[in-house]
């Protein structure tokens, strides 16, 4: 298990498997096992299933009652009474399409942002319809820089991208990270960035973008 900062921190919003996750208003919500859970006192030994069948989800960070779901069989749906009923808003998402991630704009809450097989997708309406954006790589994560709207970090098959425009171009970003030597054919190799697995933000005053790889460089290697 893991715990994401409070959204009123890091104005951190996804919701992933065994993650904890606290509202603006103090719910605590944790993804276990596919449901989604919230807890119902202090104490933290009461939890409430509000919906099963999940695969990630999102909180609004400005009004708690409004939640976001991607269903295992890649359907979005949206609660606006804090998960006591759920409306579909696939609205002309392909099937075929496996989404790996939704998360809020944390400076509009009306632009919401899936990751996806097939690229990255928004709406700007809180979910009436998608339109596909400039990047189609196939998306793991996607953060937004909570200081800095223009800001947006998505880590992609084909690598770790930036874009300083609101996603409407993107930059690969990854070069600077340790280096490993993968062996090539005869006696040939080469040197590429370590494989990352995740990205988030810490330090909330002054957003530090943090990658996580799976393998470790040693001092002076």
């Amino acid at each position: 298990l893991a715990y994401s900062s409070p959204i009123d921190q890091l104005q951190n919003n996804h919701l992933g498997k065994n993650v904890f996750l606290q509202d603006k208003d103090g719910r605590l919500y944790i993804i276990y096992k596919n449901c989604l859970y919230v807890k119902q006192n202090n104490k933290g030994d009461s939890w409430n299933m509000k919906v099963t069948d999940i695969l990630t989800a999102a909180i609004d960070p400005t009004n708690s009652n409004i939640l976001y779901i991607v269903t295992t069989k890649n359907v979005v749906r949206k609660s606006m009474d804090a998960g006591q009923t759920w409306i579909d808003i696939t609205n002309g998402l392909s099937s075929s399409i496996y989404i790996s991630r939704i998360l809020i704009n944390p400076h509009d809450n009306n632009e919401v942002f899936l990751g996806s097989s097939f690229g990255l997708y928004k709406t700007s309406d809180a979910g009436f319809r998608w339109e596909q954006t400039s990047l189609k790589d196939n998306v793991i994560e996607i953060i937004i820089n909570p200081k800095d709207k223009a800001k947006q970090y998505a880590l992609t098959a084909a690598g770790l991208l930036f874009s300083k425009d609101e996603g409407q171009s993107w930059n690969r970003m990854d070069s600077a990270l340790p280096k490993q030597l993968i062996k090539g054919k005869g006696r040939s190799a080469k040197q590429i960035p370590l494989h990352v697995n995740s990205i988030t933000f810490a330090n909330h005053s002054t957003p530090l973008l943090l990658a996580v790889t799976d393998e470790t460089v040693e001092e002076g290697k």
